[in-house]
């Protein structure tokens, strides 16, 4: 019998992948394994997930051959839309045989990926900034830790600690927030322009700002309140 993968689908979208046909007596564990992974390794999303890392793949179940009546017959893999492709998750696998829909199984399978993560050398405080020598890169499975967490390659430039981390610990998005360039009270020189002037004064930050976005100043001389863009550390854009 010739067994065809006929691609993936994603509940809510489909995502197709090349046609590839194998020689089988029957739909056997080993052969229903190589079926998904070859599957999954075309999917734009899970080639998305795993890239820079290493895959392990494994079936968990079935476990049992799965008999097919008739010389040929397809198989058709369906994923949840939610799916994230890491650790263990269910595929649906739908077995045609001819134009008719003869079986469908659930497949759990599981997979790990291993990747460079951050973690906390030393226990970093609130309002710390990271810096090279209070982090350190292990590669580890992340299919087993939280999601969010930073891995090689991220940008870490600009980033401070919100809230306490202990020494040891993965480093996530949500334990960072970015660095104030310039603080509130601050004095920074106010640029203001339009089609055809440029005025130069100084002002006072009325908030925090952050490097490229809208921040409150506060003209020292007319006291006019004014929204502008922190470009540097004491220069503020101000387009009318």
């Amino acid at each position: 019998m010739t067994t065809k993968i006929l691609g993936i689908l994603l509940m809510g979208g489909v995502v197709f992948c090349p046609l590839a046909s194998v020689e089988a007596a029957s739909l056997t564990r080993e052969h229903l394994q190589r079926q998904i992974f070859e599957t999954l390794a075309e999917n734009p999303q899970f080639r998305q997930v795993v890239e820079g890392g290493k895959v392990m793949f494994s079936l968990i179940n079935p476990t049992n051959v799965i008999e097919v009546p008739g010389e040929t017959f397809t198989t058709e893999l369906v994923c949840p839309a939610n799916t994230d492709f890491l650790g263990r998750f269910a595929v649906e696998v739908r077995i045609f045989v001819g134009e008719q829909l003869y079986r469908k199984v659930w497949a759990s399978v599981q997979v790990d990926l291993f990747k460079g993560v951050y973690f906390a050398r030393k226990p970093l405080r609130k309002g710390e900034s990271l810096a090279a020598s209070n982090l350190e890169l292990r590669v580890v499975n992340i299919a087993e830790l939280a999601g969010g967490t930073l891995m090689a390659g991220d940008d870490l430039a600009g980033m401070q600690v919100s809230r306490s981390i202990p020494a040891g610990a993965s480093i996530t998005r949500d334990m960072l927030e970015t660095t104030a360039l310039a603080r509130r009270g601050e004095v920074v020189s106010l640029l203001v322009r339009n089609a055809t002037v440029t005025v130069s004064c100084k002002g006072i930050l009325l908030e925090d700002g952050y490097l490229d976005q809208p921040v409150r100043v506060q003209n020292i001389d007319s006291k006019k309140i004014v929204h502008g863009r922190l470009v540097s550390a004491g220069l503020v854009l101000v387009n009318l």
